[in-house]
């Protein structure tokens, strides 16, 4: 099938190194409504372009042959031969960086400069990226952009999301203000598998009863897997109500906190877990 217009633009600049989504999406904005620029001259149109000073505001990395693409062109990443392990001295300190970076961060290894393809790094960090790429995609995990033009997650931010999915991160991962300074209920030190452990699996409509959502969550029971919300689901059709609370938080959903989503929970735990309500509310009543 020949291609459009639009796709055309997109492949070039892909091409020219703007692999990061909202710089891709804010150059095809700027290309797009040129209508003296015809299909077939793009190529070269942006191949020129990519030499500006202007486009150094776009493109991330230099061009590698080595490199790829996803989906609407979230790139692959260049990392050197020597893997070292993660500078914690340094990362303690510093609240933010782009996505694949804080990917890198959660498997203890020091993150390069620029990204471009993954070249023998582990399997786990390519599979992390997929995930982070599609959580991004959808809205779940959330990007800001930073005073040099690049976008990037909060690290706090992407503690709690990749903790939700059940992910291990390193002691020394940056946890970030808010955690800091959260309500003792909020804070939790490794605690994610105890608190689920308090909780039985419930079909999706208990979940819309305790989290009202406008009737959503069947939606998102049926994507699941491709919304992260599979990683609160112990057995089939029914999910852990803790994860799936931790879930609905990150997503950004209006009106709730984590300390919100904890009042409630410990207002539905099962029987067997009563005793243990405290773990829940921090022993304030």
């Amino acid at each position: 099938m020949e291609q459009t217009r639009d796709e055309a633009l997109a492949d070039a600049l892909i091409k020219a190194g703007v692999t990061i989504p909202e710089k891709l999406e804010e150059a095809k904005a700027k290309f797009s409504g040129m209508a003296t620029i015809s299909k077939e001259s793009i190529a070269g149109v942006i191949a020129e372009w990519a030499k500006s000073d202007e486009a150094k505001h776009y493109i991330t990395a230099p061009i590698n042959s080595g490199g790829g693409a996803m989906g609407s062109g979230y790139g692959r990443h260049e990392w050197p031969d020597e893997k070292r392990p993660a500078d914690w001295d340094l990362w303690a300190f510093i609240p933010h960086c782009e996505y694949w970076k804080a990917v890198a961060l959660s498997l203890d290894l020091e993150p390069p400069e620029h990204q471009n393809s993954v070249k023998g790094w582990p399997p786990e960090f390519e599979r992390r990226c997929k995930i982070a790429e599609a959580h991004i995609e959808a809205k779940i995990l959330k990007l800001s952009k930073a005073k040099n033009g690049y976008f990037s997650v909060d690290l706090s931010a992407f503690s709690e999301w990749a903790q939700s999915l059940g992910w291990s991160l390193p002691d020394r991962f940056p946890h970030g203000v808010e955690a800091q300074t959260a309500p003792a209920a909020q804070v939790e030190t490794d605690n994610a598998e105890t608190l689920s452990a308090l909780f039985d699996p419930v079909p999706v409509e208990a979940l819309e009863k305790m989290f009202p959502a406008g009737g959503q969550w069947r939606g998102w029971a049926d994507k699941a897997s491709s919304n992260g919300l599979a990683a609160a689901r112990p057995e089939r059709a029914k999910f852990n109500p803790y994860k799936a609370a931790v879930w609905f938080v990150n997503r950004g959903a209006e009106g709730w906190a984590l300390s919100r989503c904890y009042r409630v929970l410990a207002n539905n735990l099962p029987a067997r877990s009563k005793d243990e309500t405290h773990l829940l509310t921090g022993g304030i009543e």
